[in-house]
């Protein structure tokens, strides 16, 4: 009587569902963050809930195209927690050991902080009231 999968097949089958996963893993480590998922990690790095969604998204952009930086916003995101059932609400809720565990995570999530408090910098500065100009010729 012959079995309708042999052993050699079913070696080989299990070892092709293990490599998809691994390289599904792979994949997504290279693939960085979505928007939303980005927006979200800068929110909890900065405090701040309403940052530009179009600041964001070039920067975003910006951050993948230069090598390795996707996947360590990936590793970023998931060593705050973040992509865990129940994600930080705010920095309070982290260990320092856990913001700081690696260099490169920290040096990623300062840059990220920079960027939107430059961002939140030059929107003040363009909407204030007074210019030198108007206020000497008052």
């Amino acid at each position: 009587m012959k079995h309708p999968i042999d052993r050699r097949a079913l070696f080989r089958t299990l070892s092709l569902l293990v490599l998809g996963s691994c390289l599904g893993e792979a994949a997504q480590a290279k693939q960085g963050l979505t928007l939303s998922q980005f927006l979200r990690l800068s929110a909890l790095l900065t405090g701040f809930e309403s940052l530009d969604g179009l600041a964001g998204q070039h920067y975003l952009a910006e951050l993948h195209r230069q090598r390795g930086r996707a996947a360590r916003l990936r590793v970023l995101y998931e060593q705050l927690g973040l992509a865990s059932a129940t994600p930080p609400a705010s920095l309070d809720e982290l260990s320092d050991e856990l913001l700081f565990a690696r260099q490169e995570s920290s040096l990623l999530a300062e840059e990220i902080v920079t960027f939107w408090c430059e961002q939140r910098y030059r929107a003040f500065s363009s909407s204030s009231i007074f210019t030198s100009r108007s206020a000497s010729s008052g």
